[in-house]
């Protein structure tokens, strides 16, 4: 197995709380005062830029065991994330696995302008 197929592997297996921490672990290198929002409490947000109200950017990680992405777990987290008045202007999600080629076409043409069009805030 090449390291890049060894890393997918190894993301892949993460947790919530582990892909939770690995997010923020790579968001610090831009954001240092990145941090967790909280266990079960994270308003849709699981990690925050910064303590700003609202932060400048916040990421939301979904795991799945079986490598598909629960669209309305996605929906029902952004929609979280944008009904409090510290919604981020840029908000990510980020999966424990790579999306295919339908999960990217859905992602592109049907999920991102149906969010846009619900969210205006988001940029």
């Amino acid at each position: 197995m090449t390291a890049p197929g060894l890393l997918e592997q190894l993301i892949r297996g993460l947790n919530d709380d582990e892909l939770e921490e690995l997010t923020v672990r790579v968001a610090r290198k831009d954001y240092p005062a990145a941090h967790r929002t909280g266990r079960g409490q994270d308003d849709g947000v699981d990690v925050a830029s910064d303590i700003g109200r609202p932060p400048a950017r916040g990421w939301q990680a979904k795991t799945s065991s079986k490598g598909s992405a629960d669209w309305t777990k996605c929906r029902n987290s952004l929609a979280a994330a944008m009904a409090t008045d510290g919604a981020p202007p840029h908000y990510t999600f980020v999966f424990s696995h790579r999306l295919s080629e339908p999960q990217r076409r859905f992602w592109r043409d049907e999920f991102l302008p149906e969010q846009f069009a619900l969210y205006e805030q988001l940029g």
